[in-house]
């Protein structure tokens, strides 16, 4: 059957995840904590460290897991939707003491006021700075002008949403799955049969592209959808059952078009 969707994931196959986050968070800190002689790096590495720590350690752990969610993208998200009722309350003392616990590692007494200001800067340079991969733009505009596309990502949906306008990749994604409005995530086959029922489409008329063998390959596989794995660090033998492998988006539509017609053996 011919191909007629692709399903795209969205963080590390579009736009960078960690290396974006790293530096929205010194492009917004470093101007606040240069007078006061702090390493914007290290208070980097110490806040994220610290925000890992109380994510994983908290009671909602295992909810995170399910949904997909690390802790940076709690850094500046609101959390909106149903499955995060029982955590948002949970959320604003999370945050602060993430921070707290960054600078008092950096070496900082007054902490409070300084730690209110850093976290306002950072959740605001985070909302517009989400460049994509340089390979992005230009697979995604050939993509959409021969097939329907539908971005499923892990996350909630304010962050990703805003990832994806910050990106300037939004206008080929009329629709848009996220596993923070659903209450699961990749590799839950459910995620992807709500993608295909998004668009009308059958599996075997869809592609999944995305980084992640555990989550787009098997999540793909498990719903009956073929799949292209993206391996930007050429991890030989690492195929995880995709039907194509590719070291950058600049060789999708070769794949796809291999792909068209069905499944090869």
């Amino acid at each position: 059957m011919p191909l007629k969707a692709v399903i795209f994931d969205l963080d590390n196959t579009l736009v960078p995840e960690m290396a974006n986050y790293e530096q929205a968070f010194i492009d917004a800190v470093a101007p606040l904590v240069a007078p006061r002689d702090i390493d914007a790096v290290a208070l980097r590495d110490a806040v994220f460290n610290a925000s890992r720590d109380l994510w994983l350690g908290s009671p909602h752990a295992e909810l995170f897991l399910q949904l997909g969610i690390g802790s940076p993208t709690s850094m500046f998200s609101e959390l909106p939707g149903a499955p995060y009722d029982a955590i948002r309350d949970w959320l604003p003392a999370y945050r602060r003491e993430a921070w707290l616990r960054g600078l008092r590692a950096c070496g900082v007494t007054d902490l409070e006021p300084l730690a209110a200001a850093l976290d306002v800067a950072f959740r605001e340079r985070q909302r517009v700075f989400a460049p994509p991969f340089a390979d992005a733009l230009a697979a995604v505009r050939d993509a959409a002008g021969r097939y329907e596309l539908v971005l499923l990502t892990n996350g909630p949906s304010d962050v990703q949403r805003r990832k994806l306008d910050a990106s300037g990749l939004a206008p080929f994604f009329p629709v848009v799955v996220a596993s923070g409005d659903v209450g699961f995530g990749k590799p839950d086959a459910r995620i992807f049969m709500l993608a295909l029922a998004a668009v009308g489409m059958s599996a075997v008329e869809a592609v999944s592209v995305g980084d992640s063998i555990e989550k787009d390959v098997v999540g793909a596989r498990n719903a009956g959808i073929r799949s292209v794995l993206v391996d930007r660090r050429d991890s030989a033998g690492l195929t995880g059952s995709a039907e194509r492998v590719i070291e950058s988006l600049d060789e999708l539509a070769d794949a796809l078009t291999s792909l068209d017609g069905g499944p090869t053996a």
